[in-house]
């Protein structure tokens, strides 16, 4: 799992080490030779990374979908299935975004390749965003639960936190913090711009907060 946990963080350092290298690129092209731009360099690659680097959000996804298993699968069952079918579906919308770049790459001029990656990049951000809006919302109420049953239990503590209870808050606070993330980078998909959409320019940071965001859970869960 460790592997699994680790994956998004690395491909997030990979997509911002490249992002820095074509930015190199650009500056030197537009202000020092611009002959290079009918030349091939790294900004090609990047067209591709772009499509690749979107596992990052599957492994966020899949890890913030194992932990919530891992602490309410006595309790919500049949919600873990639901958030399960989001998790499936929203692997399918990823898998389909990166075919369809990858397509639109051989052939840049096809229109209905341009249609099919507006649909699939709003299908995986919408599956994303409710995946972890279940997840975090199952851990909102299941601290809910266990805040009332220790206040019942034991009235000394009353007013008082316990150590789970602020880590589980904590975890309820980053999933908040990624579900208004994810929100950011849906809108901003449908926001044309000259070129491009707003979405565009807030992926970097979205990838970022997406490899970060699964480690930090591991830390503070396995405290629990």
């Amino acid at each position: 799992m460790l592997s699994t946990i680790s994956f998004p963080f690395v491909l997030a350092t990979a997509y911002w080490t490249l992002e820095v290298a074509q930015e190199i690129v650009r500056m030197h092209t537009y202000f020092i030779d611009r002959s290079l731009r009918y030349s091939p360099n790294i900004t090609d690659y990047g067209k591709l990374f772009d499509s690749i680097v979107l596992l990052n959000y599957f492994s966020a996804d899949a890890v913030v979908a194992w932990r919530a298993w891992a602490l309410c699968r006595t309790e919500y069952k049949k919600v873990l299935v639901l958030l399960a079918c989001m998790l499936g579906l929203m692997a399918s919308s990823v898998v389909a975004t990166i075919g369809v770049k990858i397509a639109f790459l051989l052939a840049p001029e096809s229109q209905i390749l341009v249609r099919a990656i507006d649909i699939t990049q709003i299908s995986y951000l919408v599956w994303s965003l409710l995946t972890n809006i279940c997840a975090t919302s199952i851990i909102s109420h299941k601290t809910w639960r266990y805040r009332r049953a220790i206040t019942k239990s034991l009235n000394s503590i009353q007013g008082k936190i316990t150590k789970t209870e602020r880590l589980l808050s904590m975890f309820i606070e980053a999933g908040a913090i990624y579900c208004l993330s994810g929100i950011v980078a849906l809108v901003g998909a449908t926001i044309r711009l000259p070129y491009g959409t707003f979405g565009d320019i807030y992926r970097p940071v979205n990838v970022q907060i997406a490899g970060m965001y699964p480690i930090m859970l591991t830390y503070l869960l396995d405290d629990i």
